[in-house]
């Protein structure tokens, strides 16, 4: 019986080498193109969904503050942590003292201490959040009278104090934007509402 014959590799030499070092330095040039084009795409995308989630939770918070006024039957407010809104807030319903209820609520103090106020094992502090991310802002305003860092809500779940509240929640300090900051509004009536575009807002400018 005949050996097999020795298989050989037919293919051209060319096919089998690696790639040289100028087109390496192409494949690179043409990721670093790449790169520069698209960090700015994905960068302004992470602000937006930034700027867009402090918005949700900011206006999550003072749908809860409503509802949690009318369900109690007492003042709930959204209050600024050390009266600054970029410190984050927190939902805080009036207590009792000495058997007559506060008209405004006041911040217990800490996420700790907001944790651990109760009332008759009624959580007062309903929320605590913390700061928004590093350089974005957030400002707020009353209009009418009030404090620029208190929104209060009534029994009925309409705004006390003023007459209207605005707040603003800004792009980061170096990329700075009204149009693409977000304006948030309450009504006398409580109802609350939020829009692209700060211009026109009685709260801090995001310019």
């Amino acid at each position: 019986m005949r050996p097999a014959a020795p298989i050989h590799d037919t293919r051209p030499r060319a096919a089998m080498r690696g790639f040289t070092l100028i087109e390496m330095i192409t494949v690179m040039a043409v990721l670093l193109i790449l790169g520069a084009v698209t960090f700015p795409i994905f960068r302004q995308m992470r602000i937006n969904m930034t700027v867009t989630d402090t918005t949700n939770d900011l206006v999550a918070s003072l749908n809860l503050a409503r509802s949690e006024a009318v369900k109690r039957g007492r003042p709930v407010a959204v209050i600024a942590n050390g009266g600054d809104w970029s410190a984050g807030w927190q939902v805080v319903a009036a207590r009792r003292v000495s058997g007559v209820v506060q008209d405004v609520p006041t911040s217990p103090g800490d996420e700790a201490a907001c944790t651990a106020d109760l009332e008759d094992g009624m959580p007062i502090c309903v929320r605590h959040h913390d700061a928004v991310a590093a350089t974005y802002r957030v400002f707020g305003a009353a209009s009418g009278g009030g404090e620029d860092g208190i929104v209060l809500f009534g029994i009925s779940g309409d705004l006390r104090q003023a007459t209207s509240f605005d707040l603003n929640v800004c792009r980061p300090s170096d990329d700075a934007d009204e149009a693409g900051s977000r304006r948030i509004t309450v009504s006398g009536s409580g109802a609350i509402s939020s829009k692209r575009d700060t211009a026109g807002s009685p709260a801090g400018s995001c310019a």
